[in-house]
């Protein structure tokens, strides 16, 4: 009987503190893209030759990206023979892979999401070399041939809110730079929701447990990336 009774002292006080650690513990949003390195074997002449060179391969390495902005800084474009890591600036220490290969000759894709405004925004996305832009499940822009580094510039209403972003670059030799700007601002990513894998687990023990608590859900929006 000593026994149940401490057992239920016990469950009204360390259960419930379980179930709040979890939860204040468990990352509830994140705020990067996700970047894709292949370096591949030949140079590519046009944005379906990239795609191709890429098509069913596994990426030579992945990283988060924080900001579409190549190198970090004032300077927009350098020599395509460093390391993608030293291509990626402060966004290296996130490098899965081998950080250590050439951007030349090589094709990066970034993916995630972005918010945006409702009507006209301006878009201004520059590289060397070409490029493919999607939005919101849309082409919206695009360099199919190498250039030297020069910005697209255009005005579209590319959708509302938070929505998919998907962005294909490739590399052919001499000096590189990729940027991306909407209205002026460098583009950064939108938060999203990721799975609290170990709080989940710490509810359902504390549930089989029987504690009786209710599951909330939050029907508010997430807060709109800064």
């Amino acid at each position: 009987m000593c026994l149940v009774i401490l057992y239920k002292r016990l469950k009204r006080v360390i259960f419930p503190g379980l179930v709040v650690a979890s939860l204040s513990a468990a990352p509830s949003q994140a705020a990067t893209f996700l970047g894709e390195f292949w370096d591949v074997s030949s140079a590519n002449f046009s944005i379906n030759q990239a795609l191709n060179a890429i098509d069913g391969v596994a990426p030579t390495a992945t990283f988060t990206s924080q900001a579409i902005d190549y190198p970090n800084g004032a300077t927009n474009r350098q020599s395509s023979s460093q390391s993608l890591a030293s291509f990626l600036g402060t966004d290296a220490a996130s490098i899965v892979g081998d950080g250590t290969r050439e951007v030349t000759t090589s094709v990066f894709r970034f993916t995630g999401f972005v918010d945006l405004l409702p009507g006209q925004q301006s878009f201004a996305l520059g590289s060397d070399d070409g490029f493919r832009l999607t939005l919101d499940n849309t082409v919206v822009a695009q360099q199919n041939r190498p250039r030297g580094f020069r910005f697209t510039n255009l005005t579209a209403d590319a959708g509302d809110g938070r929505v998919p972003f998907e962005l294909i670059f490739y590399e052919n030799f001499g000096r590189t730079g990729l940027e991306f700007f909407i209205d002026n601002s460098v583009i950064i990513p939108a938060a999203v929701p990721v799975p609290a894998t170990a709080g989940l687990g710490l509810i359902s023990i504390a549930a089989l447990a029987g504690l009786g608590m209710r599951r909330r859900t939050s029907d508010k929006p997430l807060a709109p990336a800064a």
